[in-house]
């Protein structure tokens, strides 16, 4: 009952389409039926044994329909008939192969939206305790569920298939089938137990090493300077291949374990098909009057054991991707922010107002402590203190990135909460300490999207003094390559100022925005900065004191404690 409820909830409510595929199924098994048992009646009459029961009635059949009853009429009846069931064959192969596939890649797709949808809606609290490498990895999970689910159709397919053979095979020698299934059954058993729980084994040891390798490259890649400076490339290096290697050495054991049931099957088999030639020798010293069962047997075998041998592999591919499936799924069920789908418009006309404002992010251990200030609108506001003190976290309060534990944050009166998050995020402009730009253009870097206004764009890299300099290349076509890696620091900071203004914000936040900058850099752009939002409210938090010069509201953090220290 666990592995259905697990099974049902990776089809994410589309078991109809799923049961389809299912009924579609026993098609391809009837069709496969029918090559297989259109064989017998063709050999039987060829070699002159038509008084079989069931050749018999066949040739009564072919009769009826078509008036034939010349032995060549027959034989080439009979020849075409099952060339065109071959054919016919196929076409419903490649169909219902194309629906499974299809139904499968649709379901990763779902799943891999999912995911990326609970990650984009989860808490800013909850996301902050997650590594990058592992949400990336975890998206590429979505993988393994459909190659779960194409192979759980496999199963089905190859389990209705030989059922099909094994009824028809009884019809023919129900005692030699008999025998064949309790040796097959008991091979199945077998192999199940030898192969079952080394693959959940080996599924759990790969996603361990996956994980470890993923964080080894992210690593790699976000210091790749600092690594080629103090040479520890190599360290990195040696264990990536670690990683690797042991990554390596699972796929051989999982691939060798897998080839395990093929050689047995086969083993068995040619075993099974002796047995049948010494059983009909024995009882009817002869083998010729028999010859059509022996082909039916032969032809029997050739679908049978495959069937079974691809049943147990895509069993076991199951088993050592379950882990992966169960991270992915686990991560999907992560709480999302509760915030309102449509949120109310909230605006901002007059002021800001934190009273009370208490936040923790582990119980017992505050970091913002019964806070009460009042920004006004068109307030150059300066934060200032030690790091730890709290400064960000009371920034994050104020932008709507958290939700006092504690008090209440006003906007013109109205309490901000879930109702109006939405609305009050949008009227906010972000420009971080640390800025990335994704490689793409400069315009998509502005807008932080694949449409854009190209007035707005312009406008914004006007107002943060870097369009004319991007004029003198493709202009806002211009690539700004992998974490903006073409541009300088300056022109960086300009490209996130110019983002923070394309939606025309109420409030600018400048998080140490400039603190990697040098001090005549930092100036010329905080000069800028305060030029351009004259009609904006300006929050800053910052070290220098050069920086919050102009700023008419100073406030210190020390403990999560607010002290007010200037107003000009």
């Amino acid at each position: 009952m666990q592995y259905i409820s697990f099974f049902k909830s990776l089809l994410l409510g589309r078991e109809k389409h799923f049961i389809f595929l299912v009924l579609l199924s026993f098609l391809v098994a009837m069709f496969e039926i029918a090559t297989f048992a259109s064989i017998m009646p063709f050999i039987s009459f060829v070699t002159g044994n038509i008084n079989n029961e069931m050749v018999s009635s066949v040739l009564d059949f072919i009769r009826a329909i078509s008036s034939i009853d010349s032995a060549i009429g027959m034989i080439y009846f009979m020849g075409a008939s099952i060339v065109l069931i071959f054919f016919i064959r196929i076409i419903v192969q490649v169909a219902y192969t194309y629906l499974c596939n299809n139904f499968t890649n649709s379901l990763y797709s779902l799943h891999l939206k999912k995911l990326f949808e609970t990650y984009m809606d989860i808490p800013y609290r909850t996301f902050i305790d997650k590594n990058t490498s592992d949400i990336i990895k975890n998206l590429h999970y979505a993988d393994k569920i459909k190659a779960v689910l194409g192979h759980f159709l496999l199963i089905m397919t190859d389990i209705i298939l030989v059922f099909s053979i094994y009824v028809s095979m009884l019809f023919i020698q129900w005692k030699i089938t008999l025998l064949i299934t309790s040796i097959i059954f008991v091979s199945a058993i077998f192999l199940g137990f030898l192969t079952i729980n080394k693959n959940k084994s080996l599924g759990k040891s790969l996603e361990t090493m996956n994980t470890s390798l993923w964080r080894f490259i992210q690593v790699a890649v976000q210091n790749f300077k600092i690594l080629k400076l103090n040479e520890q490339s190599k360290n990195l290096e040696n264990s990536v291949n670690k990683s690797v290697n042991y990554m390596a050495k699972i796929h051989t054991i999982h691939a060798s374990i897998n080839v395990l049931p093929r050689l047995i099957i086969e083993a068995v088999g040619v075993s099974m098909m002796i047995f049948i030639i010494g059983y009909i020798m024995f009882n009817y010293s002869t083998i010729e009057y028999h010859l059509s069962i022996l082909t039916m047997f032969l032809i029997a075998f050739y679908r049978l054991f495959p069937a079974v041998n691809r049943s147990l592999i895509n069993y076991q591919s199951i088993f050592l991707d379950l882990r992966s499936i169960e991270l992915f799924r686990e991560e999907t069920s992560l709480d999302r922010e509760r915030v309102a789908t449509k949120s109310k418009e909230i605006y901002f006309n007059s002021s800001i107002e934190l009273r009370n404002v208490t936040f923790e992010y582990l119980e017992g251990h505050v970091v913002i402590d019964n806070v009460n200030l009042s920004i006004t609108k068109g307030d150059r506001v300066a934060f200032i203190g030690s790091s730890g003190s709290g400064k960000t976290t009371l920034i994050d309060l104020i932008i709507g990135l958290y939700l006092p534990l504690k008090g209440q944050i006003f906007i013109d009166g109205k309490p901000l909460d879930n109702e109006y998050l939405r609305s009050w995020r949008h009227r906010i402009g972000y420009v971080p300490q640390n800025i990335y730009l994704f490689d793409g253009s400069v315009a998509q870097n502005v807008a932080m999207r694949s449409t854009y206004d190209e007035e707005f764009v312009i406008k914004a890299l006007k107002k943060a003094n870097i369009y004319h300099f991007f004029e003198q290349k493709e202009g806002i076509l211009t690539k700004v390559g992998d974490a903006g890696i073409a541009l300088s620091g300056g022109q960086r900071q300009r490209v996130a100022i110019a983002r923070a203004l394309y939606d025309d914000p109420d409030v600018i936040v400048l998080d140490e925005a400039t603190s990697a900058l040098d001090e005549e850099t930092e100036k010329a752009v905080m000069e800028e900065l305060y030029g351009i939002t004259q009609d904006k409210t300006l929050i800053i938090i910052s070290h220098r004191l050069s920086t919050i010069s102009k700023c008419n509201k100073v406030y210190s953090l020390e403990k999560g404690k607010v002290k007010y220290i200037c107003e000009s």
